[in-house]
């Protein structure tokens, strides 16, 4: 990823964070096939993981152990107005994304089911629906994936906020922002300004 230096994300403790709270990447082969699929995060003997499952009807599934991947987080962004500037100058983008490369590796029906109860867990308000997954249907259907692990070799973060403007200039892109009223813009706005649960 092409990283300029002030739109470099270094804290590798933040990057973690945005990967585990997202949740949802787009994995991408050598071959430039790509799924977008829920991951969970997760440290073992200190490696790093991202854990999933594709559907064993993708043919993305077939022949994929052992290959290297790229998986790509995306975080809020949004169209800059060069009318927000201090003074006038061309239209940008701001985004927050993080890459990660790995090899993927199938792994067993037991990770499978444990990382279904993870991602239940983890996104269900109602601790009782656990107690549903173990109903024969979900079961059945839990047999219908091939479970994964991509074992994290490196994470590049980039965090293009208008770093690369003057303070006056990123104050009102950051009010463009927030006056736009959508959420996209709100998120974006509230990261500029350093909230970082907003990315």
């Amino acid at each position: 990823m092409y990283i300029p230096t002030a739109y470099a994300w270094d804290d590798a403790q933040e990057i973690a964070q945005f990967v585990r709270r997202r949740g949802f990447g787009t994995v991408v082969t050598r071959s430039l096939e790509a799924t977008e699929v829920p991951l969970l995060w997760r440290e073992e003997a200190g490696r790093r993981y991202l854990c999933g499952h594709l559907a064993k009807a993708n043919p993305m599934a077939a022949g994929l152990d052992g290959e290297p991947v790229l998986v790509l987080f995306a975080g809020p962004d949004g169209y800059i107005s060069p009318r927000w500037y201090e003074t006038l100058d061309v239209p940008t983008w701001n985004y927050v994304t993080v890459h990660a490369h790995g090899i993927f590796r199938v792994s067993g029906p037991a990770d499978a089911w444990q990382d279904l109860v993870d991602l239940v867990r983890r996104h269900e308000t109602d601790a009782r629906f656990a107690a549903l997954l173990e109903e024969p249907q979900v079961r059945a259907q839990a047999s219908a994936v091939v479970p994964f692990r991509i074992e994290i070799a490196s994470l590049e973060g980039k965090r293009k906020l208008s770093q690369n403007r003057s303070e006056a200039s990123q104050a009102g892109v950051r009010e463009g922002l927030r006056l736009q009223g959508d959420p996209p813009s709100q998120l974006l706005s509230a990261a500029m300004s350093g909230g970082r649960q907003s990315i």
